[in-house]
């Protein structure tokens, strides 16, 4: 359940994003180190990838498809996030991030950029949650051949 409603706020932040991407294109050229000189095209092209691994990451996790390896997934796109964040900490006037959709006025604060850092590790603490839980679940589930089940009984 957890890892499903990572999934769909994964999902929805893709959607707001799709829906403004030459804003969130601005904001990747404003805000990810090597993205500074890129041609508006490149940056086009560059949000729409990170709106499709989004939404394809978080379906996955919705669809329990190849969820070890998703999970894996959106841990490192929710630190590479982190990095690109905690960046904009030592900005005056920093940009909204388009974390969850872009603020109408297009300017981020401290505040949002401190929550979206805490959202995120919160975000990165249940997905390894969840891989705990399902390795442990997984070692300590019932016998697997009938021979070990006659021996438990």
């Amino acid at each position: 359940m957890a890892q499903a409603l990572v999934g769909v706020l994964l999902c929805y932040a893709a959607v707001t994003k799709a829906f403004t991407i030459p804003m969130f294109a601005f904001v990747i050229q404003s805000t990810v180190p090597f993205a500074g000189n890129a041609s508006t095209s490149t940056l086009i092209v560059l949000a729409q990838a990170v709106v499709f691994v989004e939404i394809f990451v978080g379906s996955s996790l919705v669809l329990h498809f190849y969820s070890r390896p998703m999970r894996v997934v959106a841990v490192g796109m929710f630190v590479a996030f982190s990095g690109i964040l905690s960046m904009q900490l030592a900005e005056e006037n920093p940009i909204s991030c388009g974390c969850l959709g872009i603020s109408p006025d297009g300017m981020g604060s401290h505040a949002e950029i401190v929550f979206g850092l805490m959202r995120n590790v919160f975000l990165i603490a249940i997905l390894a949650a969840v891989s705990v839980y399902r390795k442990r679940g997984f070692s300590q589930s019932e016998p697997k051949d009938v021979s070990q089940q006659v021996q438990s009984a």
